[in-house]
């Protein structure tokens, strides 16, 4: 619903109506409207779920082998019509009616940073600052998201190469022995 319409353009009345549920369930369990959004981007089904799934566990020897791990997740939890999709097109809209929205994703996206970066500081690996190595990561996402065709096939056929590509640029610039 929200992937035709867009976030403005859905009311949690239309959400409770299609899920078969009050309007006051969600307001019970999310708050708000953005709660909902947090919690959507979030899920098992997108690429932040993929990442603090590897941040919840000690950076392997190969931080190669994981950025690439990374980045196919990417390719295929941000591929058009997915709920990654949904979020990154929020966050880079500049639709008055998604201020909200973008407040709670951004404050997502810091803390998903924040955590990555202590993760690859950890590591001992890097030749750059984890900060640095983080906020390029989370950039060159977005940039691809923006840049890459929004049509499911397009997308399809140019957007593995795209995020391999992303995943061994950033390899070579911040890892000391890549």
């Amino acid at each position: 619903m929200i992937m035709e319409r867009g976030v403005a353009g859905v009311s949690t009345r239309d959400l409770a109506q299609r899920v078969g549920v009050s309007e006051a369930l969600i307001f019970h369990y999310f708050k708000s409207k953005a709660g909902l959004l947090e919690a959507a981007a979030l899920s098992r089904e997108t690429l932040l779920s993929s990442l603090l799934e590897v941040l919840e566990k000690p950076a392997s020897n190969n931080l190669a082998a994981t950025l690439q791990s990374l980045t196919e997740a990417a390719s295929k939890r941000l591929r058009p019509g997915t709920p990654g999709w949904a979020f990154c097109s929020i966050m880079l809209s500049r639709d008055p009616r998604t201020q909200d929205f973008r407040e709670t994703g951004l404050s997502v996206l810091t803390n998903a940073r924040s955590r990555f970066a202590d993760w690859l500081e950890d590591s001992g690996r890097l030749r750059t600052d984890g900060f640095a190595a983080a906020c390029s990561f989370f950039e060159g996402v977005l940039f691809l998201v923006a840049t890459l065709p929004s049509e499911a096939q397009a997308w399809d056929e140019s957007a593995p190469e795209a995020f391999a590509g992303l995943a061994l640029r950033w390899c070579q610039i911040h890892l000391g022995d890549a």
